[in-house]
């Protein structure tokens, strides 16, 4: 039976995550919320464990400076140490030339669970982009 306190900490979770990469301190989220054997689903893009996600931060920081989640109230179901939760996010950049601009839409659907110690780690994210309709302003 789910908790108040589960789903706080659950929430904690993450949201620290999300601050965490926005503020490019990787290697704490990558070890302190991930298990070892997370595993993350993007459209067609497939990562397994901690080293994979490593190499994709590697690669992500060559790239444009990072933006900044904006995250909804997750919905979240706990079953004993394991649950689910449903956010749905903007994804929000910003340049001098342009201002701010949400540049991804999309759902964020994550599998916890409790280890050891009590703590709640995200084991599985699958990434659903939102379709932009056809015709739509750019």
């Amino acid at each position: 039976m789910a908790t108040t306190s589960d789903e706080a900490a659950i929430r904690r979770v993450l949201t620290r995550w999300m601050q965490l990469d926005d503020s490019y301190a990787d290697e704490e989220w990558i070890t302190g919320i991930l298990t070892e054997d997370f595993v993350l689903h993007a459209g067609d893009l497939r990562v397994e464990g901690r080293a994979a996600v490593r190499e994709l931060n590697d690669r992500r920081a060559a790239g444009p400076p990072r933006g900044k989640h904006i995250l909804s109230e997750p919905n979240i179901e706990v079953n004993g140490d394991e649950a689910v939760a449903i956010t749905d996010y903007l994804y929000v950049t910003g340049s001098a030339e342009a201002g701010y601009t949400i540049t991804t839409a999309g759902q964020y659907r994550d599998e916890l669970v409790r280890d050891p110690a009590g703590a709640w780690r995200v084991r599985r994210r699958t990434n659903t982009h939102m379709s932009v309709p056809a015709g739509a302003p750019s």
